[in-house]
């Protein structure tokens, strides 16, 4: 696994920002608003989107960046595409880029780690919705 100081220049960090944006885990968004000086709700109706993981019984939303192109808070059914943080080849927010780009990217159990970010946002639904129907 990498960690949060890889320079996100090599050829598998940058198929993946120009595909799908990695997901955050619950409580990260909230270090990018901080970040880039925005409430968290600005910054999901600015730059983040609701994304989803699917199990038998329903759907787990979570909150990934939002893709280049597309309206941010909307919430898209297969969600493919560049990810608005980056700029010039390189992470804009790279300091507090989500759990995702930061570690799964390069593991080799990278759909155990897809799942496992996305059940963590199994009690974390509320703030999810409040996002996007605020």
């Amino acid at each position: 696994m990498t960690d949060q100081t890889q320079d996100c220049a090599c050829d598998v960090c940058q198929s993946m920002c120009k595909n799908k944006p990695g997901w955050f885990k619950p409580g990260e968004a909230e270090r990018v608003a901080e970040f880039l000086g925005l409430t968290l709700q600005q910054l999901f109706d600015q730059y983040l989107m609701p994304d989803s993981w699917e199990l038998d019984d329903g759907n787990i939303m979570l909150l990934s960046p939002s893709i280049k192109g597309k309206e941010p808070g909307r919430y898209l059914s297969w969600p493919n595409g560049e990810c608005i943080f980056l700029e010039d080849g390189a992470c804009s927010i790279h300091p507090v880029k989500p759990y995702e780009c930061r570690q799964a990217i390069h593991s080799i159990d990278h759909r155990e780690d897809h799942e496992v970010i996305g059940l963590s946002w199994k009690e974390h639904q509320e703030q999810v919705d409040s996002l996007r129907y605020n």
